[in-house]
């Protein structure tokens, strides 16, 4: 499993959705709040987890809602 990191997910994030302003992402920032929709949402985690070699089940898709998040749950897997 590769590491994850924020750059690597915003670089995930400039090529789901381009039109997203990524200096209004913080790493705590919920993507709901830089109006991420849940078909860029997807795909971004379509990408984190290619990028990972691992599955994020539905029902923890909750606990991937902004980078700090992905980057932990990516770790304890």
């Amino acid at each position: 499993m590769a590491d994850i990191t924020a750059e690597t997910i915003r670089q995930f994030i400039a090529s789901v959705a381009p039109d997203i302003d990524l200096t209004a992402l913080g790493d705590d920032t919920p993507f709901d709040d830089i109006e991420l929709d849940s078909i860029d949402f997807f795909n971004l985690l379509l990408e984190v987890q290619t990028y990972c070699e691992i599955e994020i089940p539905d029902n923890d898709l909750d606990q991937c809602n902004s980078v700090e998040k992905i980057i932990a749950y990516c770790a304890s897997q």
